[in-house]
Parts: C-alpha cells; sequence; structure tokens
C-alpha cells in the first residue's frame, strides 16, 4: 500500500495526470488512478454534458480493448454506467457520468 501512495504522489508531481488537450472535453478533473487507467470528470465541448474519460497510464493490448469496447457498447442495464464513445486510434473511452 506504501508502495502504491508513493507511486501516485510521483506521478502527481511529475504531471503524469494532466488531461490531453487533443480530446474534445474541458474542465477536466482527475478522479483516481486505477491498476490501468486514470479516470477524469470533464464536460463534452459540444454539448456539455457531464461524462467520465478513461485514459490508459499503461500499455493495453488494443485488441483487448476493442473487444471489450465492443461488448460494452451493447450493454444496457440500469447498474451498468453507458460507454457513450471510445477510440482504438487515441487509445480512450467515455462513459456515463453517474454522480450527483
Amino acid at each position: 500500500m506504501l508502495n502504491l501512495l508513493k507511486k501516485f504522489k510521483n506521478n502527481l508531481t511529475t504531471g503524469e495526470l494532466s488531461f490531453p488537450k487533443n480530446l474534445p472535453y474541458k474542465d477536466a478533473e482527475f478522479i483516481i488512478i486505477g491498476s490501468l487507467f486514470k479516470t477524469y470528470k470533464a464536460k463534452r465541448i459540444n454539448d456539455n454534458k457531464e461524462v467520465i474519460i478513461k485514459l490508459p497510464y499503461k500499455k493495453i493490448d488494443l485488441n483487448v480493448f476493442r473487444g471489450k469496447m465492443l461488448i460494452w457498447a451493447k450493454l444496457n442495464h440500469q447498474n451498468i454506467a453507458r460507454l457513450y464513445n471510445y477510440s482504438i486510434n487515441l487509445i480512450f473511452h467515455e462513459i456515463e457520468y453517474c454522480g450527483k
């Protein structure tokens, strides 16, 4: 646990948690870092809707990522956040913000 906290603190001080400027979102706010993805809350520029953006910070298998996104896109259940958008080229996914 202590090593994880040190790694997290190092990421914060080196700026690795900054949100990329080439994505169509604004007011991005870092939420948490998981085992593969950094998670942000942001607003889409085109309609101002609050969404969650997940960006990998470790190398991921693109075929596995694509497969998971294709399955997730078909899911429709009240207890599963909806997948709104994803990109294989930019390697991110946008999901429903379930807060507030």
